[in-house]
C-alpha cells in the first residue's frame, strides 16, 4: 500500500514514482537529499519539489551523509503505522527497472526497422545506470545493433560504467538471457563540476534543441547528454577525432524527459 524511493531535491524520478503512486492509489515517502547546493525558494520548492507535494507524496528531506538516519526514521514510522512499504531504488535502478528500458529499447528497434533507418549510435544521458543497462539489452535484437552512448552526469565514467555493467547482469538473470559482452561507452567530457551543476556547454544544447526544435531539455541530464550529442556530431562532421566513437549511420538522441527540472534552475539555465 506505499512506495517509497530517494532522490536529490529536484529528482525527476522521485517525482514520476509519486505521480504513478497517485494514479494506482498508493502512499508514496520520498527521501530526498539535498545533494545540489543551490540555495533559494525556486530550487527548494519550486520545479519536481513543487509537484511531489501536489502528487501528495510525504517527504522527508535530508543531507546526504544523513540518509542511513533519515532512512531508519522512515522505516520506523512506516513500521509503526502498520504500512506494507515497496522500497524502490534510486532513479529506479534496480534489475526490476531496467526492464522498462529493455522494452523501450526493443519498442526503438521496431521503428529503426520500420523507418527504415540506419542507426549506428544512440546517445542517452546515463546517471544510475538502469536507463542505459536496459536501452543495451533492448538494442541488441536490432538488425542493426546501434553502440549505445552514455554520457555521464551522475559519477566519473568508471564508476557509471560499472553500474550500468552490474545493472545489465541483473537485468539478463531476470530474463533468463545471457549477459552481453563488450565495452560499456560512457562520455565523461560533460559532467563539469557535478551532479545537477549546468556547464555553459550544457546551456548552449539546451538552447539550440529549444530555438530549432522547440524541445525542452533539463540542465541536469538531456541538456549534458546533449551537449555530448553535440559536440561529438560536429567533430565528426569535420573529420576531427571527438566524434570518431559514433559510426557513420544515423545517430537517434534519447530523451528522458525531465522539463520540470528547468523550472527550479531560472536564468541558470541560459546561456551567460
Amino acid at each position: 500500500d506505499t512506495v517509497v524511493t530517494f532522490g536529490a531535491l529536484q529528482s525527476n524520478h522521485a517525482r514520476q514514482t509519486a505521480a504513478a503512486a497517485a494514479r494506482v492509489g498508493l502512499r508514496c515517502h520520498l527521501v530526498l537529499t539535498q545533494s545540489v547546493r543551490r540555495p533559494g525558494d525556486l530550487y527548494e520548492h519550486g520545479g519536481n519539489r513543487l509537484l511531489d507535494e501536489l502528487f501528495g507524496a510525504e517527504i522527508t528531506e535530508c543531507d546526504p551523509d544523513d540518509i542511513d538516519e533519515a532512512v531508519g526514521s522512515v522505516d520506523s514510522a512506516l513500521s509503526a503505522g502498520g504500512a506494507r512499504a515497496a522500497w524502490i531504488a534510486p532513479g529506479g535502478s534496480e534489475p526490476v527497472g531496467v526492464l522498462g528500458y529493455v522494452a523501450a529499447g526493443r519498442e526503438l528497434a521496431t521503428q529503426f526497422e520500420s523507418a527504415g533507418l540506419e542507426v549506428s549510435d544512440v546517445v542517452v544521458a546515463t546517471s544510475t545506470g538502469g536507463t542505459h543497462a536496459g536501452l543495451l539489452h533492448g538494442l541488441a535484437g536490432a538488425a542493426r545493433t546501434p553502440e549505445v552512448r552514455g554520457v555521464a552526469v551522475y559519477h566519473g565514467v568508471a564508476e557509471t560504467a560499472e553500474a550500468v555493467t552490474l545493472l545489465a547482469a541483473g537485468a539478463a538473470e531476470l530474463l533468463g538471457e545471457p549477459v552481453g559482452e563488450g565495452f560499456v561507452d560512457v562520455d565523461g567530457d560533460e559532467l563539469g563540476d557535478g551532479y545537477g551543476i549546468p556547464t555553459e556547454s550544457s546551456r548552449l544544447a539546451q538552447q539550440l534543441f529549444a530555438r530549432t526544435e522547440g524541445i525542452v531539455l533539463d540542465p541536469v541530464y538531456t541538456a549534458k547528454a546533449a551537449a555530448s550529442l553535440v559536440r561529438r556530431c560536429r567533430d565528426r562532421d569535420s573529420g576531427g577525432t571527438a566524434g570518431a566513437a559514433f559510426g557513420t549511420g544515423a545517430v537517434v538522441f534519447v530523451h528522458t524527459g525531465g522539463s520540470p527540472g528547468l523550472f527550479a534552475y531560472g536564468a541558470d539555465a541560459l546561456p551567460g
